[in-house]
């Protein structure tokens, strides 16, 4: 927020966009841990030092572009259910790379920001040799298996 505003400018500025509630909520860092895009996209609008892929990653979600994605002239001949199958995978292509991002966000609060899925294999080899507790091993295990096969999804996606 610029540094000449107070919270009642933000709230002027975004008036019609967002609920007055809803910008106190993010004033006071109460608000929902996963933003819609629209309300990313109304806070881009007014503040002038921030853009909207700014705003994604702050949220901690994939960046994007700034513009919108907009399908080919040819989507226009789609009928309504492969418009929703491809609005589907859409979404679903967005929750896992949100989903992923989250999941090295803990990685980097559990073990360092500078830790690797590899540390954390060589830390799970560690704890089974030694005794370690089962359902921590079992739960590393889970994330590892999970952060791999984001990895290898993310990857064949941006092939």
């Amino acid at each position: 927020m610029p540094a000449a505003w107070s919270p009642i400018d933000l709230v002027t500025a975004l008036d019609g966009r967002v609920a007055h509630s809803t910008t106190y909520k993010y004033l006071a860092g109460t608000h929902a841990a996963n933003p819609p895009e629209s309300i990313l996209q109304a806070f881009a609008d007014v503040l002038p030092q921030a853009s909207v892929v700014e705003l994604r990653l702050a949220a901690g979600q994939q960046p994007g572009l700034e513009e919108p994605w907009r399908p080919p002239d040819a989507a226009n001949r789609l009928s309504l259910e492969q418009r929703r199958a491809l609005d589907n995978l859409i979404y679903a292509m967005v929750s896992e790379a949100d989903r992923a991002n989250e999941r090295a966000a803990q990685a980097a609060a559990r073990f360092g920001s500078d830790t690797t899925l590899d540390d954390v294999k060589t830390y799970v080899e560690q704890l089974k040799a030694h005794g370690g507790s089962q359902a921590v091993v079992e739960g590393l295990e889970g994330f590892l298996t999970t952060s791999s096969a984001s990895d290898t999804t993310s990857n064949a996606s941006s092939e």
